[in-house]
């Protein structure tokens, strides 16, 4: 009858021994033989085809991997920024952005304005007085006038404010870029800081 041969110390979970029987051409027993070879799991089980889960089980565990590395890249460096910052009390670049959006007037302008301070989305509009403005749109050369916001903020909200003014937007397609702040005074940075705390 054959029965299972007890697991060899030595041997580690990504193989199995061919052999657990036999001794040295001496003769002088079990304690001198070799430990036996050892296989991979999938060869002891007949291949690839003995698991048929196993490459697919690898394959999907890389792939989350790699996805849960991209995912969570922007919060790790947003939350690194934040702490350095805080620790050395020195302004780290890019941890606060300059967010430009175009409005058709002046009330408008200071509609959206109001409501991006009243979200503590940011803790300082600039109005821009109007501008001429030439664009294509819909295959032709476009003109008119337009208020430019300058908005202050950090870096983490950026996301948040731009789908709120798209929402809140009049315009099929506002105009929402930003770009980060690489130097600023120490004192006026902390200002923005604490205009933005959420109660």
């Amino acid at each position: 009858m054959r029965t299972r041969a007890p697991r060899e110390s030595g041997s580690g979970a990504t193989g199995v021994p061919i052999s657990t029987s036999g001794t040295s051409e001496s003769g002088s027993g079990v304690g001198d033989s070799p430990p036996p070879p050892l296989v991979p799991l999938s060869q002891a089980a007949g291949g690839e085809e003995g698991i048929p889960h196993l490459h697919l089980w690898h394959l999907r565990v890389r792939q989350q991997g790699i996805l849960s590395v991209i995912l969570t890249y922007p919060m790790l460096r947003t939350f690194t920024l934040w702490f350095h910052s805080s620790l050395t009390r020195n302004h780290v670049s890019g941890t606060y952005s300059i967010v430009f959006v175009n409005c058709p007037n002046e009330q408008i302008a200071k509609d959206v304005a109001r409501a991006i301070l009243d979200k503590k989305l940011a803790a300082s509009v600039n109005i821009l007085p109007k501008t001429s403005s030439l664009y294509f749109w819909k295959g032709e050369i476009e003109e008119s006038t337009e208020i430019l916001l300058l908005i202050k903020t950090k870096t983490s909200k950026v996301s948040r404010l731009s789908t709120y003014v798209r929402l809140a937007h009049p315009f099929e397609i506002p105009e929402v870029f930003s770009i980060a702040m690489d130097h600023g005074d120490a004192r006026y940075l902390k200002w923005l800081e604490e205009g933005m705390k959420e109660n």
